[in-house]
């Protein structure tokens, strides 16, 4: 492949030829095996948790896999152990003297410290917490992995496990990637959008169509609904900025005078009173009240009543369902929906530059699926990742990156552009 994993992927096109006797000629299928897991698949097996173990160690951050192991043993425990080693695990992790601290959203801090706090233990407390530390890990380390000495002893490990060869002999590697359940979907998504900062979730259209739904049907007043308005015609101000621009949101918004739609503190207020009239243009210079904005809708809105609402769960179910499609595509009939519409894009089967495979993922994407990349520059450092530095991407090159993407925490990177 021209992916990632070309570089560490040996040439096993005679598979045929493969004698069980010969442990390096299995090393293709040990390569197919690790290429078809998930990261919590490889975590599971105590020699895959050894090797990333000791890789992360190698990175000064081996907190996380002893997290998600104790978590991990937590999920498999007996009723009558189980809530001491919830504590020892919260212990370890979150205490005052936690040996192996790891880093958390706030808010999820706070939920199982209550947890603690009132003694309310149970096998899945730190569920949440494994996903947040398993995507992050995916996103930091899983890529790098495969290319350290770390890797290469796991692989020489599962070489000289006879009871393991004879099961990839027997073709069991060939197994296709497990797809995903709506539940598991589900769980990361929230959890992703848990730990989004509000402006990277409201730069998706779909999002801010659900939370400004939400401030409308809520009990808060009309001035949070304002707030969010002003958030936008901000952001469009900031991309072209002018003197008559910044005139027109400041009178519409702020102006006391003009009976404007929200008020800021004093110390917020005034300086941009005296400057937004005054050259040069500032593009900036709504941000103080962009930031007190910010802080009021995730305190007073966001944080409190959005997240487990009903607008919420729609927007999570959008997702879904947009994941879905996108799984979809990719597995059915061997990805023949996904072949479709590489051929649009790609009608005379070239293989592609970095540029090139930019322009086909976009038009899929736009074309397909109604989502755009958020940022050019986003779009442009993801694919250059998977052109090899000689020869161009072909089609199963492609599947793989579009399985990569859909499957990165960092999503979305693209933001919908309807929520239908």
């Amino acid at each position: 492949m021209g992916s990632w994993w070309a570089s560490i992927k040996e040439d096993d096109d005679d598979k045929s030829r493969i004698d069980f006797g010969d442990k390096e000629a299995l090393r293709p299928k040990v390569l197919d095996f690790f290429q078809n897991q998930s990261l919590s698949d490889h975590l599971k097996d105590s020699e895959g948790w050894n090797a990333f173990h000791e890789f992360l160690e190698s990175e000064y951050c081996g907190e996380n896999t002893r997290f998600w192991l104790a978590v991990h043993n937590l999920q498999q425990a007996s009723d009558s152990n189980m809530a001491a080693k919830a504590s020892e695990i919260y212990e370890a992790h979150f205490g005052s003297s936690a040996p192996y601290e790891i880093n958390l959203p706030t808010t999820l801090l706070k939920q199982l410290k209550q947890l603690v706090d009132s003694k309310n233990y149970s096998k899945d407390m730190f569920n949440e917490a494994q996903d947040v530390i398993t995507s992050m890990l995916h996103s930091s380390h899983w890529r790098r992995y495969p290319t350290t000495t770390y890797f290469t002893t796991w692989v020489n490990a599962k070489l000289g496990d006879t009871a393991f060869c004879s099961k990839l002999v027997g073709g069991d590697s060939k197994e296709k990637k497990a797809v995903p359940t709506e539940e598991e979907i589900r769980i990361k998504m929230i959890s992703l959008l848990k730990v989004k900062s509000i402006e990277e979730f409201l730069l998706d259209p779909a999002a801010y169509a659900a939370f400004k739904t939400h401030l409308s049907n809520s009990r808060l007043s009309m001035e949070y609904t304002e707030y969010l308005l002003f958030w936008e015609e901000i952001e469009v101000y900031k991309e072209r900025p002018s003197s008559s621009a910044a005139k027109a949101v400041f009178n519409k918004y702020l102006s006391d005078e003009k009976g404007g739609l929200i008020t800021l503190p004093k110390a917020i207020f005034e300086p941009i009173k005296e400057k937004y009239s005054e050259p040069p243009v500032d593009k900036n210079i709504f941000y103080p009240a962009q930031v007190y904005i910010r802080k009021k809708l995730k305190k007073d809105a966001h944080d409190s009543s959005f997240i487990g609402s009903v607008e919420f769960t729609n927007y999570v179910n959008f997702l879904i369902q947009m994941e879905q499609t996108f799984l979809k595509d990719i597995y059915e009939e061997d990805g023949a929906h996904l072949k479709l519409f590489w051929k649009r894009g790609n009608p005379k089967g070239d293989r592609l530059s970095a540029e090139g495979l930019k322009g086909v993922l976009t038009h899929i994407l736009a074309e397909n699926y109604k989502v755009e990349f958020v940022s050019p520059e986003a779009l442009t450092a993801y694919t250059a990742q998977f052109v090899p530095s000689s020869g161009g991407v072909q089609f199963s090159d492609f599947q793989e990156l579009f399985y990569q993407l859909i499957q990165n925490p960092k999503i979305p990177w693209y933001k919908t552009k309807s929520l239908q």
